[in-house]
């Protein structure tokens, strides 16, 4: 219930006195004024805010421009500065492989005939380089194939050795462990190979070698 002598304005909501009642085109007039003046309010504040909004998409943008531009060539080309072209990375583990069957035969008095070696890709650092190896290494045929195929081969032919071949590798040095697998899938030994580079030569020495035994029993 609105309050004795103080009539509500339909628009505004707001209490006049009774004195201007006398003069309706000022009460009209100051009605109009007020509303004209909120909505001047309004639209200054829309147009503020979207102005504001556009200025800072734009800082942003440019903020994310400074930094990709700012990143050093160097941050870039890193990795493939340490890598070795494809045709010594594969000579390399020519020579890594030719060294570990020459070892088996020697420590565990093992002659292969065929080596799997599982060429896993995982995006990981030690992955498999992509490089192809020879048909034959040390008189040992020598089979690239993929994981699944090795442990396959595994449940097939239990007197098989399948290889999982880890390698890190720069122009300053190489380690290499060479994980065996046999009789079912069955983990028989590692050898662990160090080797010291010659980037002036492109070749590597091998420093050293040595084996760890998990299941394999000697005869």
């Amino acid at each position: 219930m609105p309050m004795s002598g103080l009539p509500i304005m339909p628009k505004m909501g707001w209490m006049i006195p009774r004195s201007f009642g006398a003069c309706p085109r000022i009460l009209q007039y100051l009605t109009l004024s007020m509303h004209n003046i909120f909505i001047w309010a309004c639209a200054i504040l829309i147009i503020s805010c979207s102005h504001h909004s556009i200025n800072e998409q734009a800082r942003n943008a440019n903020s994310a421009n400074d930094v990709a531009t700012s990143t050093p060539p160097s941050a870039v080309m890193s990795n493939d500065s340490l890598t070795l072209p494809k045709s010594e990375l594969t000579k390399l583990y020519v020579q890594a492989i030719g060294d570990y069957i020459k070892a088996v035969k020697k420590d565990y008095s093992i002659q292969f005939d065929t080596l799997f070696f599982g060429k896993h890709v995982y995006g990981q650092e030690d992955d498999f380089p992509d490089i192809e190896l020879p048909e034959t290494i040390e008189h040992t045929q020598i089979r690239l194939v993929t994981p699944e195929f090795c442990a396959q081969k595994q449940k097939d032919d239990k007197s098989s050795y399948s290889i999982n071949l880890i390698g890190w590798v720069d122009y300053e040095k190489a380690d290499f462990i060479f994980v065996a697998f046999s009789n079912g899938n069955q983990h028989q030994f590692d050898y662990y190979l160090d080797y010291t580079g010659d980037k002036a030569s492109s070749k590597f020495t091998l420093e050293k070698a040595r084996f760890e035994n998990f299941l394999f029993k000697r005869k």
